[in-house]
């Protein structure tokens, strides 16, 4: 690959995943030359996911550039990549120019000790865009008989109450009031049960890098039904099970997200010259 003297990111999605899921392109484009830097177009829904993606990322170059994109979401999808049983993370790497990679997201913590281990199971049943944006959402029925199965006195069950209201229940709560709280709580969980959201993404990287949660379970709508690798954000990992799915008959994609999908559409510099 030639070397230039810098890229300009932007994704539009927004969520803890779908920015985790570009994170090697940082360490990628230093370790030949380029300065990898965030463009003001692209979206974190809050601050803690620019935080913890990229502002502790030390091959960020720039936190905040003024420069339009030229890498990133536009990219994707340029050509028809062969190789099969592929994540997202190693196809953007593919669409970057790069190796596949391992297929996990980059983290970088400081982290001097792991906390003790406190939770036997932890479940959290929170996904915004699988109940939103796709084409196959979750049978929300399915799910509250599922959290039943899983509930018991070992079982305790995430509560975001800066993001999502929470109806009162007799379950075993745990609160995560940040994306901080979130660690600290997975790094002390044996067994962690999901859907495919930003936590799960969050889940496998931890568990890749210091161990733990020991074990992930994340649920799919319709898995047998579908190869694993088309749901994309997947990790070797992981167990998934199928639970059943319905078809989207609303799919809605929220104002900021397609604002900035216009805006990366409009301004994205694909012209290469760097």
């Amino acid at each position: 690959m030639e070397k230039k003297k810098n890229v300009y990111f932007a994704q539009p999605w927004g969520g803890l995943g779908d920015n985790f899921v570009f994170s090697n392109l940082p360490r990628l484009y230093d370790n030949i030359g380029i300065g990898f830097n965030l463009s003001f177009l692209n979206y974190e829904r809050n601050s803690e996911i620019k935080k913890t993606v990229w502002k502790s990322n030390p091959f960020v170059k720039s936190k905040l550039s003024l420069n339009y994109p030229n890498i990133g979401s536009r990219k994707l999808n340029k050509f028809e990549i062969k190789e099969h049983n592929l994540n997202v993370v190693q196809k953007i790497n593919i669409y970057h120019g790069f190796e596949k990679g391992d297929g996990y997201p980059d983290i970088y913590l400081e982290k001097d000790e792991l906390p003790s281990l406190k939770y036997q199971n932890v479940i959290d049943f929170n996904a915004f865009s699988m109940f939103n944006t796709q084409e196959t959402i979750y049978d929300l029925d399915k799910l509250l008989e599922l959290r039943f199965e899983l509930n018991n006195p070992d079982s305790y069950f995430l509560n975001y109450p800066n993001l999502y209201k929470t109806e009162e229940t007799k379950e075993n709560l745990i609160s995560s009031d940040s994306i901080n709280d979130l660690i600290e709580i997975l790094l002390s969980t044996e067994t962690f049960y999901c859907l495919n959201s930003g936590s799960h993404c969050l889940a496998a990287v931890l568990k890749k890098n210091y161990g733990y949660p020991k074990k992930i379970v994340s649920y799919l709508p319709n898995l047998e039904l579908n190869d694993l690798y088309s749901f994309g954000h997947v990790y070797e990992n992981v167990d998934y099970l199928s639970t059943p799915g319905l078809k989207n008959n609303n799919i809605s994609m929220p104002r900021k997200m397609r604002i900035y999908t216009g805006l990366i559409k409009k301004y994205f510099n694909d012209t290469d010259n760097y």
